[in-house]
């Protein structure tokens, strides 16, 4: 094989390659952005439902504040009976 045709035959093979490089690049760019896609999907789906846990969480608590309001009232109640009998107490 003469040398012109041995470069020819080279020349073919790198661009053979440069394209398989090519469309191996592409093909692995559209499965990590795939993948990229797939867990921002996922991080979105628990955040919503972290989200939705909160706000249950501050719903039960606003549930007790009448409950611990009214204990408030009880405890410094039974403190003011409690200060005035050892104030009358001889």
């Amino acid at each position: 094989m003469s040398s012109e045709n041995m470069d020819i035959t080279e020349n073919i093979q790198n661009e053979q390659n440069k394209d398989f490089d090519d469309i191996d690049f592409e093909r692995r760019r559209r499965l990590l952005t795939l993948q990229i896609s797939k867990s921002m999907n996922e991080v979105v789906n628990l955040m919503s439902a972290l989200n939705k846990n909160l706000e249950s969480i501050n719903g039960v608590g606003k549930e007790f504040e009448n409950v611990a309001s009214l204990w408030k009232e009880f405890q410094n109640s039974v403190l003011q009976k409690k200060d005035r009998e050892m104030l009358d107490a001889p």
